[in-house]
């Protein structure tokens, strides 16, 4: 039986890593953790090297872009930072990369969460031929108005105990509880998931398991 030395060396930094929740920290954790930083590191060296190659380098070289003189350059002044002389200079890349990236955010964000599940609640269509995706709109609307009903202070202050509105903003507490239930759930599944595709891994590599 031939001995998959690699199996084997994935099995180990992976019970190294597993050591520090089922045990405490050791130096066999920090070389774990120091060769798994190490790695990380020099992959995203390499990646950025050849990434500023082929968006900017090359470009530059070979088709004349001029324009990528701009980036170049405001990317060579963010090493100026290590000088306490130069260091205020490096400020303008760094707000212009943290301006750039909060607005693209911003526009994803606004699209994701709002315009778009806006426009998908206003033309919801309750009169498919599919009674499941029917039902499925109007609990879908009706959440959403419920939920927004929740968070009306304004208008809704002061309303009794035991009334329509009342009993209304109870079961939107109860949607509002159920759909972070449902996150928390699938955030859940999901690192389960991980740790099961590492074990999984451990047992391959000890011949408990076949892959």
């Amino acid at each position: 039986m031939m001995v998959d030395y690699l199996a084997l060396w994935r099995a180990m930094l992976i019970i190294g890593v597993f050591s520090y929740a089922l045990w405490k920290e050791s130096p066999y954790f920090r070389f774990c953790e120091h060769a798994f930083l190490g790695s990380a590191l020099g992959y995203t060296l390499v990646i950025t090297i050849k990434t500023i190659n082929t968006t900017a380098v090359f470009p530059l070289v070979s088709e004349a872009k001029i324009i990528y003189v701009i980036p170049i350059i405001l990317g060579i002044v963010l090493f100026l930072r290590y000088s306490n002389s130069t260091k205020w200079i490096s400020r303008w890349p760094i707000a212009l990369i943290i301006g750039v990236g909060t607005a693209l955010g911003m526009r994803g964000v606004l699209y994701a969460y709002i315009i778009s599940q806006v426009k998908a609640t206003a033309t919801a269509s309750f009169m498919t031929d599919n009674a499941l995706t029917n039902f499925n709109n109007i609990i879908s609307v009706l959440t959403t108005i419920l939920v927004l009903l929740f968070f009306t202070f304004t208008v809704l202050k002061g309303e009794k105990e035991g009334s329509l509105m009342f009993q209304l903003r109870k079961i939107s507490r109860l949607m509002i509880m159920l759909t972070l239930g449902a996150f928390f759930g699938s955030i859940t599944m999901a690192r389960l998931t991980l740790i099961a595709g590492q074990i999984k891994e451990l047992l391959i590599a000890f011949g408990l398991l076949t892959s």
